[in-house]
């Protein structure tokens, strides 16, 4: 496949690219360059900011699993930076098959308002910008810090980069998320807290992979003193559930173990 029509944020590379093969609505005497929208992700290129298509609703539908699946599948986002929405509408949607609603079937009064609130966040979107410039030649220093919580509901872990720069000035951006809904079954806050950390460790070694650095700048945050108190102590003397997740966060050896991982509590 022939890539066509690039798009970049430096007038330099586009005044060497040809012009039939530039995007539309450039303009190089003037610097202006435009916004691109691929699947509801709108690049704004000369700030170099991403932000979001709002999810509209029309009057008076009726909210079905089927319904809201499709409104959901609308929200492209691969580095979950909508994580705090998207993971919205999953609980509401595990609460649907938890009451063995059918497809086709209007969701319970109760459940309807949950999604009536969702949509009015969603039209809060196109307002949230997000920055994808992760370095330039004068940091210093660079560090990432992953913060891991959970509740009854669902648990989550966010990456962040900061650098410090040779002003002296420090920038902080989101790199990516992820979340999950909690489990059917019954399972405490601290396990859930577990799962949280288990969660922000692999994000964290997909991060270290995909940016080259030294796990030695790595922090993982997390605020429950039972995660910590257990990853600190003996795998084999724990219940399975917890020594299991114990042990893959123990074994990796790869981010020099906690010494320089950090897990570290609030």
């Amino acid at each position: 496949m022939f890539a066509r029509k690039w798009l970049s944020n430096s007038v330099e590379v586009l005044k060497i690219t040809p012009e039939n093969d530039r995007a539309e609505h450039i303009n190089l005497d003037s610097g202006e360059l435009p916004a691109m929208k691929t699947l509801g992700v709108v690049w704004k290129a000369k700030s170099d900011l991403f932000s979001f298509h709002s999810v509209t609703t029309e009057e008076n539908t009726v909210y079905t699993k089927r319904v809201l699946l499709k409104k959901m599948a609308t929200l492209f986002d691969p580095l979950v930076f909508l994580a705090p929405y998207i993971i919205r509408i999953k609980i509401i949607m595990q609460e649907l098959w938890i009451d063995r609603i059918e497809w086709d079937d209007a969701v319970p009064d109760r459940i309807a308002n949950n999604v009536d609130q969702w949509f009015q966040e969603l039209n809060g979107l196109p307002k949230t910008k997000h920055s994808q410039m992760f370095t330039t030649s004068t940091v210093t220093n660079r560090s990432i810090h992953v913060f891991t919580d959970a509740s009854c509901k669902a648990y989550g872990a966010v990456a962040y980069q900061q650098c410090l720069y040779d002003t002296g000035e420090v920038t902080c951006v989101i790199i990516m998320s992820k979340s999950r809904v909690s489990l059917l079954q019954s399972i405490s806050i601290p396990r859930l807290e577990l799962l949280g950390a288990v969660l922000g460790l692999r994000l964290a070694e997909k991060i270290v992979k995909a940016l080259k650095l030294e796990t030695k700048d790595v922090t993982i945050w997390c605020d429950s003193l039972n995660v910590l108190w257990w990853i600190k102590n003996q795998s084999r003397n724990l219940k399975p559930f917890v020594a299991n997740r114990v042990g893959f966060i123990q074994s990796k050896t790869e981010l020099n173990h906690f010494s320089e991982l950090r897990i570290t509590p609030f």
